[in-house]
């Protein structure tokens, strides 16, 4: 391993003031964004869902696939490494900008390339074109590495928001305008993403009060790319973990089949991506900058994991109670292959809110490691249970789901076990904690299902109708059952920033 791998913590502990209030802020502004591109996102979704058809969905689900292969060569786990680095800033971070975009500019050209190869392989070679116009955001993404992650080291999230909302609007009016007017179909999609990174790249450079120096370190490059290549490999298998179902129910079902089970999994998936995700860039840099002492990393570990669950378990039990008037209310009847589907996902999402946090703990104490450990065993139990599911039993969409979700709980024992050679847990109490989340989570999903089913009018008044009786049953049944301190928990966060002002992000 290298020097920066076992490079001591900065020594700051998140309970004292200085580090929490920063996190704080950062947490409250990266939720701003996040929630503002996010409402975005699905309003986008939806229009688009609206103009497009399942089968144009699943072309660009196809070329996404590639490229999210091609961005984990475009950064090679430097990032990560860069907000974990404790050496010289503008040496390492110098050097990172002058590395980052030269691999871009190669990998976009071998996406380019490769094309027709990649296309054909997932089972759709109408997406060669889709895929080399993608290959030109890859570029534009390595381009915002640096100052995006140096504006997380430092906590400066205020100063991203901007860079990221903004662009997601483009992103909207440019899909929208090519598919509802010019009738460009996958390819309006794929011209938005291209838009989208390119205003990134520019946005974040305006964001980031740092400039690069005319140096390349040797010694900086190799201390970023030994802490990176644990990230990489990590990241290379939870690729294949987060990808391989699309290839499955590419390959098998065809490319309407995915574009259902693609926007089934991006919706269900909303609570953990964009609340744990939210989180998770917070904590990442909170942890890195925590004292090496184990009472501090154990309690915000713990604290993370609570108010996660509080925030995430009524969205995702709700989410399936809800599925099938959710579908047809908001997408409409050709996208009702999406509901068995969004029925199981939640609980795929539940444990990738856990992943997430544990993910980013693992970083942040040096041991990467773990997470490539996670993923070597996850993903060939995850291709074992997708090809009995989706090729074996032709389950299309809903098998997929299936499959990724048992995956999922079997992954947790190790997720557990790994955790427990980082701090010292103790099992009863978060056992404990674990069973009072269940039990609401449980209760809110019967009383939307059942309200759905007993209200049953149409599918926009049983969606509001379920939403309201989960909510109620979820916040009645977290106090019945003892849980109502979790949620003061929240409470208390969210009132820290109350009546602030020229909050420094």
């Amino acid at each position: 391993m290298s020097d920066l791998a076992g490079a001591p913590l900065v020594p700051y502990r998140l309970t004292s003031p200085g580090l929490r209030e920063r996190a704080v802020r950062g947490m409250f502004w990266v939720v701003v964004s996040t929630a503002s591109t996010r409402l975005l996102q699905l309003g986008t979704n939806v229009v688009l869902a609206r103009l497009l058809a399942p089968r144009q969905f699943g072309a660009f689900a196809v070329a996404t696939i590639v490229i999210n292969g091609l961005l984990l060569l475009n950064d090679l786990g430097v990032g990560t490494a860069l907000v974990y680095h404790q050496g010289d800033r503008d040496v390492v971070a110098s050097t990172a900008f002058f590395l980052l975009p030269i691999l871009g500019f190669v990998v976009a050209g071998a996406g380019v390339i490769t094309a027709p190869l990649t296309a054909r392989a997932l089972g759709d070679a109408t997406a060669v074109g889709i895929v080399r116009l993608l290959s030109v955001s890859v570029f534009f993404s390595s381009i915002a590495v640096v100052p995006s992650m140096l504006l997380e080291k430092d906590l400066a999230f205020r100063r991203k928001v901007l860079a990221e909302v903004a662009p997601v609007m483009a992103f909207s009016v440019t899909a929208i305008v090519g598919a509802g007017l010019l009738g460009a179909g996958a390819y309006s999609l794929a011209t938005a993403e291209v838009v989208q990174s390119a205003g990134m790249a520019v946005l974040f450079w305006l964001a980031c009060p740092w400039r690069p120096r005319w140096t390349f370190d040797t010694a900086a490059a190799r201390s970023l790319l030994g802490y990176g290549k644990h990230v990489l490999f990590g990241a290379v298998i939870v690729f294949f973990a987060t990808n391989m179902d699309n290839g499955f129910v590419s390959r098998v079902a065809g490319e309407r089949v995915l574009g259902t089970y693609v926007l089934a999994y991006s919706i269900a998936n909303i609570p953990a991506t964009e609340v744990g995700d939210v989180v998770g860039r917070v904590l990442f840099p909170s942890f890195v900058q925590l004292n090496n002492r184990l009472g501090n990393l154990r309690s915000a570990y713990a604290q993370s994991l609570r108010a996660l669950a509080v925030i995430t378990a009524p969205l995702l039990a709700g989410m399936s109670g809800v599925a099938t008037p959710f579908v047809l209310a908001v997408f409409g009847r050709q996208w009702a292959g999406m509901i068995r589907p969004l029925e199981i996902l939640p609980i795929f999402a539940a444990l990738r809110v856990v992943s997430g946090v544990t993910g980013n703990l693992f970083l942040a104490a040096g041991r990467p490691r773990y997470n490539l450990m996670i993923g070597l065993v996850g993903v060939p139990v995850q291709a074992a249970l997708l090809w009995f599911f989706v090729a074996a039993r032709r389950e299309g969409a809903f098998g997929a789901a299936v499959a990724v979700t048992i995956a999922s709980v079997i992954a947790l024992a190790l997720v557990v076990y790994l955790t427990s050679k980082v701090l010292t847990i103790d099992f009863f109490a978060a056992a404990g904690t674990a069973l009072q989340f269940a039990a609401a989570a449980g209760a809110c999903y019967l009383a939307s299902r059942v309200t759905v089913r007993v209200v049953a009018l149409s599918p926009a008044t049983d969606l509001v109708m379920g939403a309201v009786s989960g909510t109620v049953a979820y916040l009645v049944s977290l106090f019945l059952v003892g849980g109502g301190r979790h949620m003061v928990d929240v409470v208390d966060l969210l009132r820290r920033h109350e009546g602030r002002t020229g909050l420094a992000g």
